[in-house]
């Protein structure tokens, strides 16, 4: 049977819309962010959506937070701003309103970091905490190794890691890992080990540079 394909040139509507089962509170907290939202033009002539919410000029600390992948600053909406923090939510790239990235290619370490730092050069933010989630974790945990002087602390919610980097021990692979035997299995000899593990760098950090 041949395979149909189907293009969709505009988002198909669902009945009744998505938005009924949120919580107003929550929709009326997201349009108000979305008020704020602003994007930042870097040197390359790209884009970085963002938004902040309190002053980056005020005494309060900055935490800068970045999302999962597939997933937009919205991610850091809460039910109210947070007394006593600016809390500055950033679109990486390919993400939310920020620029897309080149077909076919991903992230590199090597220009999401100084984008970020130069993001918040121009928030005129010197010290500021870092938090992220997942793939948003990794590349936090990267502002702060390239930024020691400025990052003052790193929240990593879920971070990818490379568990068969030289630097990490069959002791510690075993307990990063301690319930399904996944990394003990993918440490067996063999092509079905070696394809096994090729998969596993494929997403994880050790897929940037």
């Amino acid at each position: 049977m041949p395979s149909t394909s189907i293009s969709v040139k505009k988002p198909i509507l669902t009945k009744p819309p998505m938005t009924s089962s949120l919580d107003p509170a929550y929709l009326r907290r997201r349009a108000e962010i979305s008020a704020q939202e602003q994007a930042f033009t870097l040197k390359s002539g790209r884009k970085l959506a963002y938004f902040v919410e309190g002053s980056t000029e005020g005494p309060d600390p900055v935490v800068v937070c970045l999302s999962r992948m597939s997933q937009s600053k919205e991610l850091w909406i809460f039910d109210k701003p947070l007394a006593g923090v600016t809390l500055v939510a950033i679109d990486r790239m390919n993400h939310g309103n920020s620029s897309p990235n080149d077909k076919g290619r991903g992230e590199l370490f090597s220009e999401s970091v100084p984008e970020i730092l130069e993001l918040l050069d121009g928030l005129k933010v010197d010290k500021f905490f870092l938090c992220g989630w997942s793939m948003g974790a990794t590349h936090a945990m990267m502002v702060a190794a390239a930024a020691p002087g400025r990052a003052l602390g790193c929240a990593m919610l879920s971070g990818l890691c490379d568990s068969f980097h030289p630097a990490v021990t069959k002791k510690e692979r075993r307990e990063l890992d301690p319930g399904f035997g996944i990394f003990t299995s993918l440490s067996r000899p063999g092509c079905f080990g070696a394809l096994s593990r090729a998969v596993v760098r494929m997403v994880s950090a050790s897929m940037y540079v």
